[in-house]
């Protein structure tokens, strides 16, 4: 769900700020039927704060950027205290059939008089069908990081 109208938060000193890139295919995908999922473990030692960040983003060959990839729109969606969360852009009511998406959130350590140090690990996964010149294409990928 889109949380736009709430639009501060605090994120604790010690957090980790991640950024996720997806679909960055030069608009040739369309990516709105995706479910993208992040987890995060483990669970007893490491959650999100506050909002995820959403971007919806178009390549633009003639940008001056360094990052060809300029945002048309943002989206904030709150994760608070979650430790996984899944979001596909048809639901945030994102329907153009090229968008590349960057999501940007905060995780922080939780109960940490338990423990003195732990590895933090952090799994997106996108699951669904994406179509490229109208043929259909499952799409299975995982990306894992780790800090």
């Amino acid at each position: 769900k889109d949380s736009s109208t709430e639009s501060v938060f605090s994120v604790p000193v010690g957090s980790y700020p991640y950024t996720v890139k997806v679909n960055e295919t030069k608009n040739d995908w369309d990516a709105t039927e995706v479910s993208m999922t992040d987890t995060l473990t483990p669970a007893d030692k490491v959650q999100y704060v506050g909002y995820a960040k959403v971007e919806a983003c178009k390549y633009n060959e003639n940008s001056t950027n360094s990052d060809k990839y300029e945002v048309k729109e943002t989206k904030w969606v709150k994760i608070d205290g979650l430790k996984t969360f899944t979001l596909k852009p048809s639901d945030l009511g994102w329907n153009d059939e090229s968008y590349a998406y960057r999501f940007t959130y905060y995780v922080t350590p939780v109960n940490k008089e338990s423990f003195g140090q732990a590895t933090a690990n952090n799994r997106f996964e996108l699951k669904g069908e994406v179509e490229e010149e109208g043929i259909n294409l499952i799409f299975l990928k995982y990306i894992l990081k780790r800090r």
